[in-house]
């Protein structure tokens, strides 16, 4: 009896200091129990019933990411959720919900679907689908996964036991791993956790990017996601999809050379007589872009002032001409037009009809989308909208241009990258970094403002869409007038003048004007205090004049924009290899910046 309470005893001991040890280091004991593949998917009910193998739901599995929507088994198709395509697969495909139809803009063709059916059209030609393109359950719309992988390319697997469809949501490499070892795929990055399924050797697996101590979540070939021991897996490798059709590929008519474009500002036909003596001195300028179109209602109507005897005289002196059209046109209530008039397929495409025909009727050359008061909320309508017109000047041999903000936060839904892949070129307005509605004096346009803005357009568009970019700099600088003030005076402002609470430095009243480079010159030199004080700042990196009057608390301050601040901003274009200049605007220059433009930007 006694030898058996020792041989207990000891036995017990020994239990006890294998678990305290396993405690200490970590050490875990390999589970062999299986774990529910249906959780993995997320097809069990709230009863803990299994979607069956004869159930409509399918889970859907694209590039390692399990889709909060379940796809649909209908009359033998499977529709996936249009939320589902837009955020796993493509944001092409594009929902007008007022006019009712689903649309496909290809490199070629606008593909047009009204909703319900297997009618549509491509480039405006009559088509008929083998069945229903999209089915619409309550108010969320499914669309056909054959005919979405039709236009992307992109091929898809469908499993039973348990119902789930399996893709790559891109043709784009993805990182891969091969399975070198025999191990197990887990419910969680921990041998302790159960298994979902055994690894393959020789099978290459998705790697998610998720990784945890000694373990990384993969995608099986059978769209399984769960966790495998690292040292089980080869080295990473980048393999891309192969579409399983042939795609048509976005051509360009970016040139070989440097864009040296600016604006000319007209604003009645009178004013297109002046072209002979804006580009009088303008040696190095090969496009010249005059602001002659404008959205004017809702419906996508224009407002033109476009003249094909003004082209023929720009080719003669060796100019492209790129038309500018601009949103600027408000209705009575203060609504920019154009946010309603790009939200409808009917009135988007008798828009981009009405420019397309103007340009062509002046034979210009291109077109120069000046769009500046997009909502965000209308942003994908904006994108609709210019891969539309994409489609018509690619077919008409037209130069395609978007102007567009610098890269910042709040300018983000502009979405850069989507307009470099249809548009030949990209204009960054790298100008008004202060500007009229600023509530503090500051460059027109700092050096760091420049630099930045190209640096980050090139990481949004990536490296290979560099030459489709071109940075738009100010011909104008601003003069600003600061006044201390009390709160009274808030009530009795002068036109141009805001009253500004500053709790540190005490209120003052602050006012801009724009004003050309001769001009700001002109205002320096005249006034001995500010000549005196003109310098170069190091911070902002253009030269600055300040003058206070400690009379009367007024003070005026000059970034300037000159040949100096010009010369510096050319070589960030050159330096950064990227597409070219455009100039915001004609007249406001002065004759000596010419010929470093010419200089710097042929080369």
């Amino acid at each position: 009896m006694y030898k058996k309470f020792i041989v207990t005893l000891v036995a017990l001991i020994a239990i006890a200091c294998t678990v305290l040890y396993m405690k200490k280091t970590g050490f875990k004991i390999a589970s062999t129990k299986t774990a529910n593949i249906y959780e993995a998917f997320n097809l069990v009910e709230s009863d803990g019933s299994h979607v069956g193998e004869n159930d409509e739901n399918y889970a859907v599995v694209i590039s390692g990411i399990l889709s909060d929507y379940r796809a649909l088994l209908k009359n033998n198709t499977y529709y996936v959720r249009y939320e589902t395509i837009r955020n796993k697969i493509t944001d092409k495909f594009y929902w007008d919900r007022e006019e009712n139809f689903i649309l496909y803009t290809t490199p070629t063709a606008v593909v047009k679907h009204a909703i319900g059916g297997a009618g549509y059209e491509e480039g405006g030609k009559s088509e008929s689908w083998d069945n229903d393109i999209t089915i619409q359950v309550n108010d969320d719309l499914y669309l056909d996964l054959a005919f979405v992988s039709k236009y992307t390319g992109l091929d898809y697997q469908v499993f039973t036991n348990p119902n789930r469809i399996c893709m790559v949501g891109t043709l784009n490499p993805l990182p891969y791993a091969k399975v070198e070892k025999i191990d197990s795929i887990r419910n969680g990055a921990d041998v302790s956790a159960h298994i979902y399924t055994e690894a393959k050797i020789g099978e290459q697996v998705l790697l998610t990017g998720i990784e945890e101590g000694d373990f990384t979540e993969v995608m099986t070939t059978e769209g399984i996601i769960g966790f495998i021991k690292k040292s089980s897996l080869s080295e990473k490798t980048e393999i891309a999809a192969k579409s399983k059709v042939d795609l048509p590929e976005y051509t360009s008519l970016t040139k070989d050379k440097k864009i040296s474009i600016a604006w000319h500002q007209v604003t009645e036909s009178a004013a297109n007589g002046s072209l002979d003596e804006v580009v009088s001195k303008a040696k190095g300028l090969n496009v010249i872009s005059p602001t002659w179109l404008s959205v004017k209602n809702k419906k996508g109507k224009l407002k033109s002032i476009a003249s094909a005897d003004y082209v023929k005289k720009a080719h003669d002196k060796g100019l492209e001409v790129w038309v500018l059209v601009d949103d600027f046109i408000k209705t009575k209530d203060g609504t920019h037009v154009v946010n309603e008039a790009i939200s409808k397929t009917s009135s988007r495409q008798r828009l981009i009809n009405n420019i397309i025909k103007q340009v062509k009727h002046c034979k210009a050359d291109g077109i120069n989308v000046d769009f500046e008061y997009i909502k965000e909320e209308y942003s994908d309508s904006y994108i609709e909208f210019l891969r539309e017109l994409s489609v018509s000047c690619r077919n008409d041999k037209l130069v395609l241009s978007a102007d567009t903000y610098v890269p910042s936060d709040w300018s983000k839904y502009y979405r850069r990258d989507a307009q470099a892949e249809v548009c030949d070129y990209v204009v960054v307005m790298a100008y008004d970094e202060f500007n009229g509605s600023s509530t503090d004096a500051g460059p027109v346009s700092s050096m760091s403002f420049v630099e930045n803005g190209i640096k980050n357009t090139v990481e949004e568009v990536g490296s290979k869409n560099a030459s489709k970019i071109i940075a738009a700099l100010p011909f104008y600088t601003r003069v600003w007038t600061k006044k201390a003030a009390e709160p009274t005076e808030a009530n009795n402002l002068e036109k141009g003048q805001k009253y500004i609470e500053d709790k540190v430095n005490g209120d003052f009243i602050l006012s801009s004007k724009a004003v050309g480079m001769d001009t700001a010159k002109e205002m320096v030199e005249q006034d001995p205090d500010l000549s005196k004080s003109l310098k170069l700042d190091e911070k902002t990196g253009v030269n600055y004049a300040f003058y206070e009057d400690e009379a009367s608390g007024k003070s005026t301050q000059i970034w300037m924009e000159d040949m100096d601040s010009l010369t510096a901003k050319l070589e960030l274009i050159v330096n950064n290899n990227i597409g070219g200049a455009a100039f915001w605007k004609l007249s406001m220059e002065s004759d000596d910046v010419w010929q470093v433009i010419n200089e710097k930007l042929s080369k």
